[in-house]
């Protein structure tokens, strides 16, 4: 027992380490500016750069009745919301073309994946957003988006 018992640490030992954590505080930033990468490029309908916010393989969910309830990979999602805001340059002078301003920011930090929650609109009900973040290398990007109306 006591040789198993040291043969398994002697395997452990040569396991590398995980990186040294990051600090927290920083993590959180990380993510904040991730988010606000993303709210400005989906303010500005910068389509280049609101892809670039999500993961491959991510996921979403959508309160909005003409489309499938749940999209999945960043394609299908980068394609469901051009279609849905075609016609906004049209009608507006230039960027910004939206006003998203996120209300009650939330951020919850957890090693490699972040929890962003916000809500929308001045008048109660407000809509609610959850973002989740993966870390993917350096970058912080979008793996679900869920969105949801309060029944009118």
């Amino acid at each position: 027992m006591i040789r198993t018992l040291l043969a398994l640490l002697m395997l452990l030992s040569l396991v590398p380490s995980p990186a040294r954590a990051q600090d927290p505080g920083e993590l959180q930033t990380q993510v904040a500016q991730a988010a606000e990468g993303f709210v400005d490029a989906f303010n500005d309908l910068d389509w280049d750069r609101f892809e670039e916010a999500w993961a491959e393989d991510a996921t979403a969910f959508m309160p909005v009745p003409d489309f499938p309830a749940r999209l999945d990979g960043r394609d299908t999602i980068v394609a469901t919301f051009k279609s849905i805001f075609a016609d906004f340059p049209d009608r507006f002078e230039g960027p910004p073309y939206l006003t998203i301003d996120p209300v009650d920011l939330r951020i919850d930090v957890v090693r490699t994946a972040a929890i962003v929650t916000f809500h929308l609109g001045d008048e109660a009900p407000r809509s609610r957003r959850t973002l989740i973040f993966v870390q993917q290398g350096d970058v912080w990007r979008i793996a679900h988006l869920h969105a949801s109306r309060p029944p009118i």
